[in-house]
C-alpha cells in the first residue's frame, strides 16, 4: 500500500482493511483494493464526496469488470493512496513492463495488471480524503493525460480487457494543442496508441 504524504487515510480503513484480508472465501484472491476518495480544498470545503459513485462494495473476480467499471468514473488508482495491491502481483507487472518506470500513471497500470490476475474489491465509503491540486505532478499534467494514461491503457490491452474498454479509455483522450505544443517528442510517439486504438475493432 503506498500512501502519499498529502493523503489522510480515514480512521476505520485499516480494520476494515485487515477483516477483509482475513476473509476465509475470497482474502487470498484479493490482488487489488481499492478505496473510494473524498477531494476537498484546503480550506475543508468537499469538492467530491465520492470519486467513485458507488454507496455498496463492490467485489469482482476476476476483477476485469470492476475495473472497467470504475475507470469510467475516474483512472483507477491515479491517486496513489487509493489501491492496496497484492505485493506478489506488483513484482510480476514491474518484470513485464520495464517502462513502467518512466510512466508516471504506473498506479493505473499496477491496479489494471492486479485487477487481470485476481480479484478486486472496492470500498464504497469514502477511506482517503485527498486535497485538490496539492500533487507535485500537476506541472506534468498535459504529459500524464496525453502521453502516459494511453501509453498504460496501451499496455493494458495485452491483458484480457475487451477492446471497447482500451478503445475509449485511449480516444477519450485524443490530442489537444497544450500537449502537442509543450511535449512535441512525447505527441509524435504517443501517435502509435491512438491509431492502434482507432483502429482496434470493438468486441
Amino acid at each position: 500500500w503506498l500512501v502519499s504524504d498529502d493523503d489522510e487515510i480515514c480512521e476505520d480503513t485499516l480494520d476494515w482493511l485487515l477483516g477483509q484480508l482475513s476473509d476465509p472465501e475470497r482474502g487470498n484472491r484479493l490482488a487489488l483494493i481499492h478505496l473510494n476518495v473524498t477531494i476537498r480544498e484546503r480550506d475543508g470545503v468537499i469538492v467530491h464526496e465520492r470519486v467513485h459513485p458507488f454507496y455498496e462494495d463492490r467485489y469482482s473476480d476476476p476483477g476485469i469488470p470492476l475495473f472497467e467499471v470504475c475507470s469510467a468514473f475516474a483512472d483507477v488508482s491515479m491517486i496513489l493512496s487509493s489501491s492496496i495491491y497484492c505485493a506478489e502481483v506488483v513484482r510480476e507487472a514491474v518484470l513485464r513492463w520495464a517502462g513502467m518506470a518512466r510512466n508516471l500513471a504506473f498506479p493505473t497500470y499496477l491496479a489494471g495488471y492486479a485487477a487481470a490476475r485476481g480479484a478486486m474489491l472496492l470500498r464504497a465509503t469514502p477511506s482517503v480524503t485527498c486535497l485538490k491540486d496539492s500533487s507535485s505532478f500537476i506541472p506534468f499534467g498535459a504529459l500524464i493525460d496525453y502521453y502516459d494514461v494511453p501509453e498504460v491503457y496501451w499496455i493494458l490491452s495485452q491483458e484480457r480487457y475487451s477492446r471497447k474498454f482500451i478503445r475509449s479509455r485511449i480516444l477519450n483522450r485524443l490530442l489537444v494543442f497544450k500537449f502537442i505544443a509543450k511535449y512535441p517528442a512525447e505527441f509524435i510517439k504517443s501517435l502509435r496508441f491512438y491509431i492502434d486504438a482507432w483502429r482496434m475493432k470493438e468486441r
